[in-house]
């Protein structure tokens, strides 16, 4: 059984806090474990894994831009993983200039999205929709085919 304690707003802290290249470190270090396992039982796995942030690293303890880069190297030589960064721009972001696409190609991720959350609500509604639509049909059509690494500046399209 597990329990769960409900949070509240004195118990998260939004702001100034995203820990960017922590998370990432932690997915493509878990990805690539459980690609281990696949392989060991005989299965050759298609990685992909797609970034959601909504700011840029101000607050990673265990890893910089330069680690991620030096991990995404090595998983570029094995053909088989297709990283991807999705950025949601605010009006913080704006503020602060964020650029998610520095951003991503300073930790040497390439496949870059941004979508714009300072429009209306049903416009953001939609264009996060239309995102997240368009990276599900890439990631069944990049797990149908055998990955060309010339082919994955199209993984975001449909």
């Amino acid at each position: 059984i597990v329990s769960l304690i409900p949070l509240t707003p004195a118990d998260y802290s939004a702001g100034g806090q995203t820990a960017l290249y922590d998370a990432v470190l932690d997915a493509l270090t878990g990805a690539a474990a459980y690609e281990e396992n696949l392989l060991q039982s005989g299965v050759t796995p298609q990685v992909i894994v797609v970034v959601l942030s909504d700011g840029a690293d101000n607050n990673s303890q265990r890893a910089t831009a330069g680690k991620i880069k030096r991990l995404m190297d090595e998983f570029e030589k094995r053909e088989n993983w297709i990283v991807g960064f999705i950025g949601f721009e605010t009006y913080e972001t704006r503020d602060h200039g964020v650029d998610f696409t520095v951003v991503a190609n300073n930790a040497g991720i390439s496949l870059v999205e941004t979508i714009d959350l300072g429009i209306d609500v049903y416009e953001r509604r939609h264009k996060i929709r239309q995102t997240l639509h368009r990276v599900s049909k890439s990631v069944i059509r990049a797990s149908k085919v055998k990955i060309d690494p010339s082919s994955k500046a199209g993984f975001f399209t449909v």
